[in-house]
Order: structure tokens, then C-alpha cells, then sequence
């Protein structure tokens, strides 16, 4: 029957929407005509692939599983293993933390309905990948009673990949609005644009570290493009994630008062998709960020 379906379905085009019919969506409508047992429920309005192959692992509709790494990735998948994809976490992420910053303490809230981020302490996917779309971070100033936002992601990639044994580069793109460092009381978002290239080495099982120079655009009051040297380092244990970077700024028109950051994040994973984090964060030498706080992913 299934064979039957997909003939009836080869020659007609498929509408397409990236919440209520997507790729998923598809091979679920599909599976379901050999079997109404291959229906799962879900609990959003949309579901990844991977958030399905989890449900069908979960009830027990998979009983056999075989994977074939491609060709650029063998010795990759040679050198570490296989991708656990039954226990990669869910798609969407909430944050809840304090934050304080130059002296300022502030409540802070992040909701991220596509979300996968190196900074999860989750070693189920060996490649170190995050990608975000439509994030927004929160913060509430106690003091005046005044809730802003301090960020919003239109869309974030990162990939730090082995070079050695994958044969690619790093890549690096992001497009935001973010509050001017300064800025605690009111929404004041700013434009940035950002895309890189750069190498990336894994050092064994553990540590990741890549060098990428990063182009960019920025508007805070006057038109600005960038060039952000970054340079990081990725540490990962058996629930326990630490990530770092240095930045130097070369710009043509500096408006964040500052020429080089610092950053380090500390992840500990609590229970299943639970996570506590610390963050710190030196932003030349007048800014400075410390924030701590718990992450769902759901």
C-alpha cells in the first residue's frame, strides 16, 4: 500500500509551510498509510525529524537501527563514533537566569523555538553544530521596573567541524537586533550581520578549539563594518560543557566602546534536558556581564 501511495504521489506538487507542513509532517503522512502505529502524538506545532525518530525510539516502533556515515564523514565517524541521535534534546529551549552588569542586576528570559547550541551539556551528536531561528531574550530591571528585550535572532548558525578528518571549514552566520551594551531600562535594538569561515580542530574525544575570522555589519549610531578576529575552545565531559572565545575588533567605525571580549560559559547538566549555566563575560574594560541561571529544552 505504502509502495502504491508514493506512485500516486509522484507527480504531485506538495505545498510546503516550515510550521504546519514541513518535511516531517511529510514522512509522517506517509508512514501512517502502512500503519496508524507510526502517528505520534506531539506536543507543539511542529516537530523535527529527529524529535519523531525519539517519539517512534521511545513507544517502540524502531526495533532495528542502521547508519551509513557518508564518505567526508568516515574518518570522522571513525575516529569518534556515531551520532546518538535517541538522545539528542528537543527543539525548542527556555532560560531563566539573573544577571548582573556593571553593577546592574537584572531578571532575564530566553525562549528559542528552533534551537540546538553547542553550549548544551549533551554529547549525543558528536559535531559540534547550533543553529537558531526567531530566539528572544528577555531582561527586567528590578530597580526601575522596566522589562526590555536585549535580543532578538532572526537566524544563527555555527558549525565547528574537524577539518582533519571531515575536509570542511567552519562556518559562522548570524543576523540580530541587540540592545547597545549600555542600555538597562528600555528596548533599543541595533542591527548586526555576520558571516564567517575558519578552521576548527578536534583534539580527541574532548576538546574542540577553531580560528575564524568573522565580517560584518553593525549600526548602533553610524553605519559600521567589522571584522572580528575570534579564536575559541570547546570542552565537553559526561554532563559538563565548557565553551570560550576571544574576540579583537577591527572596525571602521568602533561603536561599542570596546576592541576585544572575553567570554567563558559553564553548562552542568542536571536531569535529562535540564540544564544549570554560569556566564561571564569581559567586554574591554568597562563592561562587564556575569549571569547564572537554568535551561528546559522541551
Amino acid at each position: 500500500m505504502l509502495q502504491a501511495h508514493l506512485w500516486e504521489l509522484k507527480d504531485i506538487e506538495i505545498d510546503y509551510a516550515f510550521i504546519t507542513h514541513n518535511c516531517n509532517d511529510a514522512i509522517k503522512s506517509l508512514l501512517r498509510v502502512a500503519s496508524e502505529d507510526f502517528y505520534t502524538p506531539q506536543n507543539k506545532p511542529y516537530q523535527t525529524p529527529t524529535e519523531y525518530l525519539k517519539a517512534l525510539h521511545t513507544t517502540g516502533r524502531i526495533i532495528d537501527v542502521k547508519m551509513e556515515a557518508p564518505k567526508n564523514k568516515e574518518a570522522f565517524v571513525k575516529a569518534y563514533g556515531r551520532n546518538d541521535i535517541f538522545g539528542v534534546r528537543d527543539s525548542a529551549k527556555m532560560t531563566l537566569g539573573y544577571e548582573m552588569r556593571n553593577g546592574d542586576g537584572l531578571a532575564s528570559a530566553y525562549f528559542a523555538p528552533i534551537y540546538s547550541d553547542i553550549r548544551n551539556a549533551n554529547n549525543a551528536y558528536h559535531e559540534l553544530i547550533e543553529s537558531r531561528l526567531a530566539s528572544i531574550d528577555i531582561r527586567f530591571n528590578p530597580h526601575t521596573n522596566d522589562a526590555f528585550i536585549q535580543k532578538i535572532e532572526a537566524l544563527h548558525l555555527f558549525s565547528l567541524l574537524d577539518l582533519y578528518r571531515s575536509k570542511n571549514l567552519s562556518k559562522y552566520i548570524d543576523v540580530s537586533f541587540e540592545n547597545p551594551i549600555g542600555e538597562h531600562t528600555r528596548t533599543n535594538l541595533k542591527p548586526n550581520i555576520a558571516f564567517g569561515v575558519g578552521f576548527g580542530s578536534y583534539l580527541g574525544r574532548y576538546v574542540s578549539v577553531y580560528a575564524m575570522p568573522i565580517f560584518g555589519y553593525d549600526y548602533v549610531y553610524a553605519h559600521n563594518a567589522y571584522v572580528d578576529m575570534r579564536v575559541g575552545a570547546v570542552l565537553r565531559f559526561h554532563r559538563v560543557r565548557f565553551v570560550g572565545s576571544y574576540d579583537y575588533y577591527l572596525d571602521i567605525n568602533n561603536q561599542r566602546g570596546y576592541t576585544q571580549s572575553v567570554s567563558a560559559f559553564v553548562g552542568v547538566n542536571l536531569y535529562k534536558q535540564s540544564d544549570i549555566f554560569i556566564k561571564a563575560e569581559m567586554r574591554g574594560e568597562r563592561y562587564n556581564v556575569i549571569q547564572t541561571g537554568v535551561s528546559v529544552n522541551f
